[in-house]
């Protein structure tokens, strides 16, 4: 498959636009290091973040979506909430 062209992560800067956290259905795919991050920064034990915020889909920890929605659940009026605890690293990459 080839190495994927974000492989070295994504950088940029929050323009508080909301585009990258909203539309189309996709996932946001959990490390054990970004699910860490998460719950410390949500001041929550690993297991009460995994169960209020994650889901498995393909074998692999995600983040669950907002209710009714494709949004990111941690997006409120086009920000993120949790910013310094978001997820960063990419298990597939």
């Amino acid at each position: 498959m080839g190495i994927p062209w974000f492989k070295d992560g994504l950088h940029f800067k929050c323009t508080g636009c909301g585009k990258c956290c909203t539309g189309s259905p996709g996932y946001v795919f959990l490390s054990e290091e970004d699910l860490l991050v998460l719950a410390l920064s949500l001041n929550l034990s690993i297991a009460e973040c995994t169960a209020l915020y994650t889901c498995e889909v393909e074998g692999q920890l995600c983040l669950i979506d907002a209710p009714e929605s494709t949004d990111c659940i941690f997006l409120k009026e086009n920000q993120c909430t949790i910013y310094s605890g978001r997820p960063v690293e990419s298990p597939h990459g």
